[in-house]
Order: structure tokens, then sequence, then C-alpha cells
């Protein structure tokens, strides 16, 4: 349907997948889609194709690291996809550190992550 840029790489897009996730990107492509080209600056090309992979195939995400989940979660909140808000959360839940815990607990509370809070004060209970 169109071809996304981002950091020099080139990813095919297809509407219908991006549509059942995230109308919000589906505006997002439609306005600056030029010559079937979407351009996307100040995006991490990786977490691009993990976002456009879970788009398509609702894939439970296999990477476990704490900065990927963030980057992640701020990238489904900018699109408003609800699926990948609640995959980002629960991924964060896997990777409480000593260094992380209360920025998570920070992040659930300002989403009513209420598992992920409460894994948080678990973890700081032990």
């Amino acid at each position: 349907d169109f071809m996304i840029k981002c950091g020099g790489v080139e990813i095919p897009g297809h509407v219908v997948p991006l549509q059942a996730h995230s109308m919000d990107l589906l505006q997002l492509v439609a306005e600056k889609s030029k010559n079937g080209i979407v351009e996307f600056e100040g995006v991490d090309p990786a977490i691009l194709l993990k976002f456009l992979e879970f788009c398509y195939n609702q894939t439970e995400f296999k990477e476990k690291k704490e900065n990927f989940s963030i980057e992640l979660l701020e990238m489904a909140l900018k699109f408003q996809s609800k699926s990948l808000i609640d995959d980002a959360l629960r991924m964060m839940c896997c990777l409480l550190t000593v260094d992380n815990v209360l920025r998570a607990f920070d992040i659930g509370y300002e989403f009513k992550a209420v598992n992920l809070m409460f894994n948080c004060c678990s973890f700081i209970a032990l």
C-alpha cells in the first residue's frame, strides 16, 4: 500500500493491519504520504519495526530490555494503540530492577496499570 522510511530503512506498509490497531497512525499515514512514501523522523527504526510487527502479526515481544519497553510504550501512546500499550506495560512488569522500579511505578500510576504498580510494590517489599 505504501512505503515507510525511517532512519535510512525502508519498510513496506499496509493500511488494513494498521487500521485495526491505530486510527491515529492511519491518519498520520494519510496526511504524510507523498507519492506513497511516509517518512518518520526521530523514531528508532528498530522500535518502529517491532511496532509494525505487532500490528501485522499480533506477536508478543521477545525482546526484554527496559529502554525497549519504554520506547515501545511511547510509540504506542503516540499512535493510541490500546493493545500495544497493554503489551508494553505487561513487558515492564518482567523488567523490574532496583534502578527502574520507581520509574516503572510512576508509569503504572500514570496509566492506571494496577498490575504494574502491584509488581513494583512486591519487588520493593522483597
